[in-house]
């Protein structure tokens, strides 16, 4: 593990505080419970040796186990290289896997959005919840950017106008952390009693160049528990092949040879459409969240400014600006954050069933003033 940490610092896969914060995560350092991070109170050595009594089946009560990094840690985690995984993974395979039947239960139960506070969670390869205070630390801007993301298609699908509060909890996998088990506080603007709901929505998005967003969960959290015989199975995304493949080019106009066909294809958002839509805006955050991924500057959403969008679809409407309901489309947005100009491309695609979305989002190019 040591050769492998100094290789990724040597070529530049790494920066210092990432790999401090890796080994921290590995030697069980966080002895208090954090917001935002481990649930434990547990030392280094009392994990160690609970570790050891619950593989042997001594104490039912010694079986609780931490998570053993924070939320920051998993994700800084999946900057690593397709190489350096694989060796993580050969590292846990050695150590073994011990599982509570009632966490596994448990996750049948709430598609692992919830867990009573006594069952004990995996240690290795296991889903783990986070949590997070009104006024103390918030969950990272890619989180906020999912909840959000869950919010507008619920109410994108189900025509309610839920409003985004705030994400108290999410759960995830570790030590690789791919799906994003959200929890988010609503309230719905077309109620008159101003209590607050609760949302749950999953959000996957695997290791690839561009960010590739696949949502399989999007509901009002149920009153009981469901079981669900599908749930943790990829569903085969069945879209029309123009949505299909690599993202297309990024267009600020028609195309130049455009016929009757693409006139009708495509649809110049207007301000009006811009200020009625607000998740036109989450869109464009996307965008921006990958830009400021990239290390290009700091995510400021404030200091974003729309220029234009383009939107692209082959479902028909009576107007044209109902090609913003189409469940599948394509927007060529243009923006400018931060003194620069943008290009990106962002794809909305379903496969019919409900609470599915697939959104893909890729950026072109940045533009300084000279």
């Amino acid at each position: 593990m040591a050769d492998t940490l100094r290789r990724m610092l040597e070529s530049g896969k790494l920066t210092d505080e990432q790999c401090l914060s890796f080994l921290r995560g590995l030697d069980f350092d966080k002895e208090a419970k954090v917001v935002g991070g481990c649930t434990s109170e547990i030392t280094p050595v009392h994990s160690r040796e609970r570790e050891k009594k619950a593989i042997q089946g001594t104490n039912e009560e010694e079986e609780a186990v931490d998570n053993r990094k924070s939320l920051r840690q998993l994700l800084d985690i999946r900057k690593l290289s397709g190489e350096d995984r694989y060796f993580i993974i050969r590292q846990l395979d050695e150590e073994g896997l011990v599982v509570d039947t009632r966490y596994l239960c448990q996750i049948a139960d709430t598609q692992g959005f919830d867990f009573d506070p006594d069952v004990p969670i995996p240690r290795l390869k296991g889903i783990s919840p986070f949590y997070f205070g009104e006024n103390e630390e918030q969950p990272p801007a890619e989180m906020v950017l999912y909840g959000r993301l869950g919010v507008h298609w619920f109410n994108f699908e189900q025509k309610r106008k839920l409003e985004f509060i705030r994400i108290p909890k999410l759960n995830t996998e570790h030590p690789f952390s791919f799906s994003y088990f959200i929890t988010v506080e609503v309230k719905d603007v077309d109620a008159a009693a101003a209590d607050s709901l609760t949302l749950q929505t999953l959000v996957r998005r695997p290791f690839f160049p561009h960010m590739k967003l696949y949502m399989e969960r999007c509901r009002i959290k149920p009153t009981k528990a469901e079981r669900d015989p599908e749930f943790n199975i990829f569903h085969a995304y069945v879209v029309d092949e123009f949505y299909q493949g690599c993202m297309p080019t990024f267009l600020s106009e028609l195309p130049e040879e455009a016929d009757d066909d693409d006139g009708v294809r495509f649809y110049e958002v207007q301000a009006k459409d811009i200020d009625n839509n607000d998740w036109l805006r989450l869109y464009t955050e996307f965008a921006l969240f990958q830009v400021c991924e990239a290390g290009s500057h700091s995510f400021l959403p404030k200091e974003m400014k729309i220029k234009k969008i383009l939107v692209e679809t082959l479902e028909t409407h009576t107007e044209p600006s109902l090609k913003l309901e189409s469940l599948n489309a394509i927007f060529h947005i243009s923006f400018r954050a931060n003194s620069c100009d943008y290009t990106s491309v962002v794809r909305r695609t379903t496969d019919w069933i409900p609470g599915h979305m697939f959104l893909e989002v890729e950026n072109f190019s940045r533009e300084v003033p000279s």
